[in-house]
């Protein structure tokens, strides 16, 4: 199953974790808190990788021009 992240509205232990979702729709999953937060934190940061290096080059690019 897939989730799209951005929906999520929070997620904890009570022990089984359960996701909910800004619809305030809940699903019970296996993996632990650490693992679901792991896994966003790797998913922002390959969508957003692209989005930094742009936005370094853009701050580079005048200062290169300057010299």
């Amino acid at each position: 199953m897939t989730v799209n992240v951005e929906l999520i509205q929070s997620f904890r232990e009570t022990p089984d974790t359960v996701i909910t979702f800004v619809s305030m729709e809940k699903l019970v999953v296996k993996e632990p808190v650490e693992e679901i937060s792991k896994r966003i934190l790797e998913y922002q940061r390959l969508i957003h990788r692209d989005n930094l290096y742009i936005h370094s080059l853009g701050m580079q690019l005048p200062q290169r021009m300057a010299a």
